[in-house]
């Protein structure tokens, strides 16, 4: 092999020579994509457990505040047939004493 030779490459080298570089660069590209792909699929996941934490915690208080406001409802009715009740006693209660202020 020559100098004349090796200075002047075929077109069969210079095809190899163009596939293996743009093969190179392929697989840097999807090296690149991948490492993105997982760093984006990192991000979503923790932000989507971040966010199913808050919901969570939120449903967890509702319901908290749910049964606190059943209990006052329950308490409120409760109350107020005792106010019925004692109204009820002290009217009674008015009309013997003005039954019996009248004899």
């Amino acid at each position: 092999m020559d100098t004349q030779d090796h200075m002047n490459p075929t077109k069969d080298e210079i095809k190899l020579l163009i596939d293996n570089a743009l093969l190179q660069n392929n697989e840097r590209i999807n090296g690149t994509i991948q490492a993105s792909a997982e760093k984006i699929t990192v991000a979503v996941n923790q932000k989507t457990d971040t966010y199913i934490g808050q919901i969570s915690n939120i449903a967890h208080a509702q319901g908290a505040l749910e049964t606190k406001v059943s209990t006052l409802a329950g308490k409120v009715n409760n109350l107020w047939a005792k106010m019925i009740s004692v109204g009820a006693a002290c009217a009674t209660l008015g009309a013997l004493v003005v039954l019996l202020w009248q004899k």
